[in-house]
């Protein structure tokens, strides 16, 4: 509604308005506008716009009764404001000096936005290689040259380039130690059944008049009546063979509707291999067992369950004596367990004392960035198959991300009115920027990871004081605008 104080006065009024609208003074990109008003008000009353500033200065010449004619060893003062005012720095600091004799005056400035450092972590792995040859060192050193051969089975988390490296050093290390009779296999622990099937299966398929392939693979049975987290597909291990059956077809030279997939009941072996000429004779028959191990989902949520994970494997023989059947974490199964012992357990910390132990979507976001960089030797090539690749790491890139998401949301707690939010909650909340930073895979040798765990400064604007009065004890102050649930930086307590 427009109103003037008489004809005259109201005509002026629509003129102005018709030569501005929508602006205030002057009809032009980027002046002032009316629509302005809203946004800048609900600012004003966040703090921005001078607004805090005044509050604290309003606060500040009350101060000034406590503490003038005080001698104080020292006055720290914390200033959190939307943004960086370093003439108020400087009249707050101008105001202390003015008001009390301090031996120590100390004034900080900050902007909220601006970023603060929780923690920072580095940590450097071994690499499986190096373990693997060792563990093999170790043991041929108390063997003697004999029959019948010695056979190495190593499975590694690692390039085919990387792998036939490793088998020339085991090679190498064999005839050091005079040991002439020797057949050493090393297989990728990642994608295991994919890379059985193409560096074991294919050569072996040369030479013979292969009609047809049938690949079965076990189906994967899990204990619905167990709760968990989440549950296995029957179907795993077909997904970790894609996109084989395209590569077979190509090197094989066997038209892909000849390649079969079959899913089987049966628990072992998990994957076995029939190949058939044109009278259906059986001219192949291969089995593979994955080497596997249970670990828990999530350290910090035990209650979400266990998972079973691929793992390297080292295996010497001789003959039907097994002479070492081990185990070898991968690089990336170190990096996890790591993750899991000593970043989301200070995570979960911060995010706890942030909320006063109450973490619920409203108080949200927990915090600023976690930023895991990673530096690992690993698979990660294209496969020359349209723009397929191989990679591990683009696979721990996305198990870092969802999961740790996961893990925000799994701590969240749903509050009362938000009980018609939807059940998949997890993509409408914004606990904090996940951001795993992979480099490209090293190509053998030892892995590192750094991390660094951000928040804001504050979450609105602040005022913090220590005051240390001669002969007294410490004292603080906390001067809020506007939030009251922000906990004061220790060690200081609030008044």
């Amino acid at each position: 509604m427009i109103v003037g104080a008489d004809r005259s006065g109201l005509e002026k009024i629509l003129t102005f308005l018709s030569q501005t609208f929508p602006y205030f003074d002057d009809y032009k990109e980027g002046n002032p506008q009316i629509s302005n008003v809203p946004s800048d008000l609900e600012g004003f009353f966040e703090g921005e716009k001078g607004s805090a500033e005044a509050y604290y200065d309003q606060k500040m010449e009350k101060l000034a009764e406590d503490i003038k004619g005080k001698v104080f060893e020292s006055i720290k003062a914390e200033i959190y404001l939307p943004q960086k005012n370093r003439k108020f720095e400087e009249y707050a600091r101008k105001f202390f000096e003015d008001s009390a004799r301090a031996e120590n005056l100390e004034i900080k400035s900050f902007e909220l936005r601006e970023s603060k450092t929780i923690f920072e972590k580095e940590k450097e792995f071994l690499w499986e290689g190096d373990e693997a040859l060792k563990l093999i060192e170790e043991k041929i050193k108390t063997l003697e040259d004999s029959e019948p051969p010695l056979k190495i089975n190593l499975g590694l988390s690692e390039s085919p380039k990387v792998r036939e490296k490793i088998k020339m050093q085991i090679e190498k290390l064999l005839r050091q130690n005079n040991i002439a009779g020797f057949e050493v296999k090393v297989l990728s622990a990642y994608k295991q059944g994919f890379f059985w099937l193409l560096e074991e299966i294919l050569p072996s398929l040369s030479g013979k008049n292969v009609s047809r392939l049938t690949i079965r693979f076990a189906e994967e049975n899990e204990n619905l009546s167990t709760p968990k987290r989440f549950y296995s597909e029957p179907y795993r291990w077909l997904q970790e063979l894609y996109p084989v059956d395209e590569i077979l077809s190509k090197e094989a030279k066997l038209p892909l509707e000849k390649i079969e997939f079959e899913l089987k009941k049966e628990k072992d072996p998990v994957y076995e291999v029939l190949a058939f000429d044109e009278k259906d004779r059986v001219l192949l028959n291969k089995s593979f067992y994955p080497r596997i191990r249970e670990t828990t989902f999530l350290k910090v949520l035990p209650e979400w369950g266990k998972v079973k994970l691929t793992t390297g494997w080292l295996k010497i023989e001789r003959g039907r004596e097994t002479l070492l059947d081990k185990s070898i974490k991968c690089d990336l199964e170190r990096f996890w367990e790591y993750y899991q012992d000593e970043i989301l357990p200070d995570v979960y910390s911060h995010v706890m004392k942030k909320t006063g132990n109450e973490p619920k979507f409203s108080k949200q976001p927990y915090f600023k960035r976690i930023l895991i960089e990673m530096w690992f030797s690993e698979p990660d090539y294209k496969l020359g198959l349209d723009e397929e690749i191989v990679s591990s790491l683009e696979a721990i890139h996305d198990e870092i991300y969802f999961d740790t998401l996961d893990f925000l949301r799994g701590i969240t707690d749903v509050e009362i009115e938000e009980e018609d939010a939807p059940e998949d909650t997890s993509r409408y909340s914004a606990p904090g920027n996940v951001l795993p930073l992979i480099h490209p895979s090293l190509e053998g040798g030892k892995g590192k990871i750094k991390v660094i765990f951000e928040d804001w400064q504050a979450r609105s604007p602040q005022l913090y004081l220590r005051l240390k009065e001669k002969g007294k004890k410490n004292t603080a102050k906390k001067l809020s605008s506007l939030d009251q649930t922000q906990s004061p930086p220790s060690p200081i307590f609030c008044l």
